[in-house]
């Protein structure tokens, strides 16, 4: 990626090349002063993916000049890093344009520099596979069963590679819901040895229980997960859409670095909600937070889990509620999910002709380009 740097410091370019770690090898980074902020022509035939500004004051003139253009590239991002945080600074950049204000210290430029350079990727195709992450609006939604039952699904129907990468930190076992033997391996141990990271030593740190799928497990406990930091997580990303043709990615429900980056990263977001009064609640503050993070309404689809058509709230309640369109309605088949993930057998194996993996199916056709299929009537009648 192209990264123009705005700073009359000579160190600026040390910051962000420390805040890029390991990946400022794979970035081009141009540095001008801030003169040239009142020259937008000049600026605009730099090439750049992403502009960061370091510097602007409280002085009117710059700000000005950056408003002009973010008028003339609204599509280029910006951030802009100040040591001068106020609430008068702050309404400055939202005047401008500018969405991103930072502090000037290491540790709050990487994480801004790995969010919008994930961004970036995602929003221009640099990936050859699909992201797809699942967040549940509050705990106990189901999230983990959807995003493993879409993929086993989607390898099996599309013949294509899936990997999914488990980012419940402490308590995440998406690995078996889909089989019965523990990992030997987990995301931590990939964070663990990030500098021997290519496509076959990630590979080797997955289990793979169905041809085309596999799983890169949750760090399992506490220590583990403090190894698996954003960076690490923006360098597996970038292995993993260059080996496979779908990534899923089962996010944490505490919204800290590691989840944040992970959808940023991703190009669809499947938030699970249930048709219970408080999982509403926390799909409003999730709303808030996404909205507040950039993402589009096109880039977040909304699923209703254990769904009962004689519930209080109908899926019409859901949607005035929220003031979203929900994608997807997944039946409630309680016996049957249980069953699945006790013994560690996808759904789809073990009862096909489920109501719930019907409504998995319908989700990965919208990835593999298969029309919704048609069911007999005998199926219609015993799987309303």
């Amino acid at each position: 990626m192209k990264i123009l740097l705005i700073s009359d410091d000579k160190r600026a370019r040390d910051r962000i090349t420390a805040a890029l770690g390991e990946q400022a090898v794979e970035h081009e980074i141009t540095v001008v002063d801030t003169r040239t902020l009142q020259k937008p022509d000049e600026l605009a035939a730099v090439p750049a993916d992403l502009m960061v500004i370091e510097g602007l004051g409280r002085e009117a003139a710059p700000w000005a000049a950056l408003e002009r253009i973010v008028a003339r590239c609204p599509q280029l991002p910006i951030v802009v890093a100040t040591s001068q945080q106020s609430a008068e600074l702050l309404q400055l950049a939202m005047r401008s344009g500018v969405r991103e204000v930072v502090n000037i210290d290491e540790a709050s430029l990487r994480d801004v520099m790995q969010r919008m350079l994930a961004r970036i990727a995602a929003a221009n195709g640099h990936a050859a596979g699909k992201i797809i992450a699942f967040i549940p609006a509050k705990f106990s939604c189901g999230a983990t069963f959807l995003a493993t039952s879409l993929g086993y699904s989607l390898s099996k129907r599309s013949g294509k590679r899936v990997l999914l990468i488990d980012l419940n930190m402490e308590g995440g076992d998406a690995a078996l819901f889909v089989s019965d033997k523990e990992p030997e391996t987990t995301l931590a141990d990939v964070c663990r040895q990030i500098q021997r990271l290519d496509a076959s030593f990630l590979a080797a740190c997955t289990v793979t229980p169905y041809p085309g799928f596999s799983v890169l497990a949750a760090p399992g406990d506490p220590e583990s997960a403090l190894l698996v930091k954003p960076e690490h997580l923006s360098a597996i990303l970038h292995v993993a859409v260059n080996n496979y043709d779908y990534v899923i990615l089962d996010v944490d429900r505490v919204m800290g670095g590691v989840s944040i980056h992970a959808l940023d990263a991703a190009n669809i977001i499947f938030v699970v909600i249930q048709a219970v009064l408080p999982y509403l609640r926390d799909a409003r503050r999730l709303l808030k937070i996404f909205s507040g993070l950039g993402y589009s309404q096109e880039k977040n689809r909304f699923v209703v889990n254990r769904h009962d058509k004689v519930a209080d709230i109908s899926v019409e309640d859901i949607e005035k509620s929220l003031e979203v369109k929900i994608s997807h309605v997944i039946p409630n088949s309680y016996r049957n999910v249980i069953s699945s993930v006790n013994q560690g057998v996808p759904l789809a194996v073990l009862v096909p002709n489920d109501p719930v993996v019907h409504g998995i199916e319908a989700i990965a056709d919208t990835f593999c380009n298969k029309p919704a299929e048609s069911r007999s009537w005998i199926n219609r009648m015993f799987n309303k």
